[in-house]
């Protein structure tokens, strides 16, 4: 008795030992998870300051440092990596961090210096450039010698000095530094003066000597009348240049960090290790070169009133004060101004003519119009996978009423819809992407859209014919989730010119992509009907479509109800009857079978055919030889097209 009940209280502690363990796992579990959401979460809409929050995230994590050490520093690089829209907020944390434990500091430097040599080794190219900002960013929270910061660049700069190799690991390396100067320039130029202008005059002898014989073949447009079609690193070299003229200032930037300046700056400094390329081997695959994308100016914005939190532009000569200066909310008032109705959301009255306010777009060589553009693209790599998530984003922006965002973003995705040689995503991305930001904002959005549309069917004289082609595809998408409504009547200009030309091959290939969208969809009698008017106006389609093609149509349009409803035999005999009215069938013509299929097996098969033509011969074998059975599929096929002509 006493042996079994030993057994059995051995049992019963070995049982309670396993369930103390997974209860501590679990534990340990829960509170990874918390950290992780609290770190992640950090940053976005709270009814507390962002300062407030992130002091009190840093005394958390202070608390378990001890034990969770690793990890945190984890979930930091990651953040690096996947959250770079909000990186200011992150080197503002690690910033507290080290000015409360330096060892932590030190070992988180130590960690992304690591990640980003592995980085550079593995070809991860957007990853490694992100890395880069951040220690450049290290740099105004104290973290990061200055010092260290130029030795890391300029090791950077004397990859382009090496021999044999391409140009396109050059411009990387260059780009990776010059892409981080916005952050870093004006602690760099305060504190290392001498050093950073040898810098600069480094890149600036790069990129006069590197050749661009890649330009033309990039380009969207064959002329540069509207926009210049610049080469990305010539237009970041102008727009560094430009913030260098304003002493390294910029109004786009977050900097959390202002506000704990004083901590920070008592906080002792690490230095980073020697970085030092990895050599150059055939098997890299580097970024290709691209083309900076321009298709709007601040001209181009419409005039609107002014919003609150918005900047109002320029006054009139007539008025009794100058100009508004930036930061300024409002400008002064005529006194004609004060009469008239306000409407919802105005803080004024009437704006008068010539007189421009609300936000304005920054110039094509603005280093806020980077800063802009480069967030925009990191919200898309960030949520390509999710389409709604991703226009939540794109319209939650940080500064979205200092500048007319729905302009930035539509240039962004137009500019990567037409990048060439290929786009970074797949097309249909983009087209439903912009159809969940026109249901998101639907007073804007599709008037930006609309806007674009025409700007860039009057330059699509001298586009890129796979541009086009692109346009093409998106357009026609676009008008089939919007009832295909569009204001056809602007372009009817394009009657009288050749239907080779470029406008009038744009209007037949969307209307032609459109009809093929209406045959595979439910579309609505009413709608089709619609649109065989609008297409019948535009007679590019004469050549394609031919007598007997119009009298099914014509058949078509007096089979259909004035109601817009129809019978199902009606419906299905219309879906046939447009379809060979509209779509290029370079075969013969089909007959439906009108009678019902009976149950057995069919008279003749289609079997029997080729029995009949090959008379006895094993046509499976002539089959496998491919150049044969082509020989022979004309004279299959002509006794079939003489049945289907009589």
């Amino acid at each position: 008795m006493s042996r079994r009940r030993a057994r059995s209280y051995s049992s019963d502690e070995e049982e309670g030992g396993h369930s103390r363990k997974r209860r501590r796992t679990t534990d340990v579990v829960d509170i990874e998870d918390r950290l992780e959401s609290l770190i992640t979460r950090v940053g976005e809409k709270s009814t507390s300051s962002l300062e407030s929050n992130l002091e009190g995230l840093a005394s958390v994590l202070e608390a378990d440092l001890s034990n969770y050490k690793q990890k945190i520093l984890k979930i930091l690089c990651s953040c690096v990596i996947y959250m770079p829209e909000k990186m200011t907020v992150y080197t503002t944390l690690v910033g507290l961090l080290n000015a409360r434990q330096y060892n932590a500091g030190g070992e988180f430097v130590e960690l992304l210096v690591r990640n980003l040599k592995e980085a550079l080794k593995t070809n991860e190219f957007e990853n490694a450039r992100l890395m880069v900002r951040f220690l450049a960013d290290l740099v105004n929270c104290h973290v990061i010698v200055a010092s260290s910061l130029l030795s890391m660049f300029d090791s950077f700069i004397e990859v382009t000095l090496d021999d044999n190799i391409p140009q396109v690991r050059s411009d990387w390396y260059v780009y990776a530094v010059m892409s981080a100067l916005p952050w870093a320039a004006r602690e760099l130029f305060e504190k290392k003066e001498v050093e950073f202008e040898r810098l600069l005059h480094s890149i600036e002898s790069y990129i006069s000597k590197r050749q661009k014989i890649h330009l033309p073949a990039l380009q969207v447009w064959s002329s540069n009348e509207q926009h210049p079609q610049e080469e990305y690193l010539d237009c970041l070299w102008a727009q560094l240049c430009n913030m260098q003229g304003q002493k390294w200032m910029e109004k786009q930037i977050l900097r959390p960090y202002l506000a704990f300046d004083g901590i920070l700056s008592e906080a002792l400094q690490h230095t980073l290790p020697q970085i030092i390329p990895p050599s150059h081997h055939d098997e890299a695959v580097y970024p290709l070169p691209s083309v900076i994308f321009r298709m709007f100016d601040y001209t181009d914005v419409p005039e609107g009133p002014v919003l609150p939190g918005m900047t109002s532009g320029p006054v009139l000569p007539d008025m009794t004060s100058g100009p508004v200066l930036p930061g300024m909310t409002s400008g002064p008032v005529l006194p004609d101004m004060t009469s008239g109705p306000v409407l919802p959301g105005m803080t004024s009255g009437p704006v008068l003519p010539g007189m421009t306010s609300g936000p304005v777009l920054p110039g094509s060589h603005a280093i806020e119009r980077y800063l802009i553009e480069d967030q925009v693209t990191h919200i898309l790599r960030s949520n390509q996978q999710e389409r709604k998530d991703c226009a939540a984003a794109l319209l939650s922006f940080p500064v979205k009423n200092k500048i007319p965002i729905n302009y930035a973003i539509v240039e962004v995705l137009f500019g990567q819809l037409f990048q060439l040689p290929r786009s970074p995503y797949m097309e249909i991305f983009y087209g439903s992407l912009l159809i969940e930001l026109c249901k998101l904002q639907p007073g804007s959005m599709p008037q930006v859209l609309a806007q674009a549309t025409e700007m860039l069917y009057e330059r699509i004289t001298t586009m890129n014919t796979a541009c086009i082609e692109r346009l093409v595809n998106w357009f026609s998408y676009h008008l089939s989730n919007f009832q295909f409504r569009w204001s056809w009547d602007d372009w009817k200009e394009c009657l009288a010119l050749d239907p080779l030309l470029p406008k009038p091959k744009f209007i037949q290939e969307v209307l032609q992509r459109c009809m093929r969208v209406m045959m595979d969809n439910d579309t609505p009698i009413y709608v089709i009907n619609t649109w065989i008017k609008n297409v019948e106006s535009y007679n590019y389609l004469g050549q394609r479509y031919s007598t007997r093609d119009k009298t099914k149509t014509r058949r078509f349009k007096e089979e259909s109800r004035p109601d817009g409803q129809h019978s199902p035999s009606t419906a299905t005999s219309s879906r046939v009857t447009l379809e060979h009215a509209w779509r290029d069938k370079s075969t013969t013509h089909w007959k439906p079978y009108e009678r019902k299929r009976p149950r057995r097996r069919p008279v003749r098969r289609w079997r029997d055919e080729l029995d009949d033509f090959w008379k006895g011969t094993i046509w499976q074998w002539i089959a496998q030889d491919g150049q044969m059975w082509k020989q022979h599929a004309e004279n299959f096929a002509q006794p079939r097209d003489t049945m289907a002509a009589q």
